[in-house]
């Protein structure tokens, strides 16, 4: 069993191996020789695999749950980034997130893509292709804050819970609010951004979220 990435997955996901919900909406992606997919907690990552999590992509960062046990791996991670070379995995989300996460963006890149395409087909890439992925991104953001890899993370959490919001409200027959959701994803996708306004008014519909995720906090958008 290997560790692929840490994603968002919906709150009612069950994790691997203990049935629990991962009601933060956050998972360990892992895949078997068979190549079968299962979402797992980082306790069980800590307790069964072997791994360095300081190399695998988290496209996670800019959802921060409020809950105990996510709240004190946030701590944690926080509190290590200094001690561990992060470069790996933030090269490799910041492949992912622009050639296929954030495909509705138009962020697509073609040396980027010819990276991406080299890690889906042998899951893994090596220090010069991380080094010019990590160059490339520095020389983006000095031109647009918003392709930062810190933005990205940030326009994908949005996202994230603008889709769940949006389930919900779907659910609940909230037509007023399912307008203003879309209306917002679309913005989004166009400026990856959202105004001052526009995230107030969110809040007004994330009472319809489950408990955990209404309570995360999104990160700030870089402008």
């Amino acid at each position: 069993m290997i560790v692929v990435k840490k994603d968002f997955v919906p709150e009612y996901t069950k994790s691997y191996h203990y049935g629990k919900k991962l009601t933060s909406g956050k998972a360990y992606y892992l895949k078997d020789d068979n190549g079968n997919t299962y979402y797992a907690s980082k306790y069980y990552v800590d307790k069964y695999l072997n791994v360095d999590l300081s190399k695998i992509p988290d496209l996670t960062t800019s959802l921060i749950s409020m809950t105990a046990n996510e709240n004190s791996i946030n701590k944690t991670h926080t509190g290590n980034r200094n001690k561990f070379n992060h470069d790996k995995s933030n090269a490799i989300t910041y492949i992912i997130l622009r050639q296929e996460k954030l495909i509705e963006y138009n962020l697509s890149y073609e040396p980027l893509k010819k990276y991406y395409d080299k890690y889906i087909r042998d899951g893994n890439l090596d220090d010069k292709d991380i080094n010019h992925i990590i160059n490339i991104e520095k020389r983006a953001k000095q031109r647009n804050s918003k392709l930062s890899l810190y933005n990205l993370r940030t326009c994908y959490a949005y996202e994230f819970i603008l889709k769940r919001t949006l389930n919900y409200l779907e659910q609940n027959q909230k037509t007023n609010g399912v307008k203003f959701i879309t209306s917002l994803i679309s913005y989004l996708r166009k400026n990856y951004t959202l105004s001052e306004n526009q995230i107030k008014g969110l809040e007004n519909w994330l009472d319809y979220l489950p408990k955990d995720l209404k309570e995360s906090k999104l990160m700030n958008f870089q402008n």
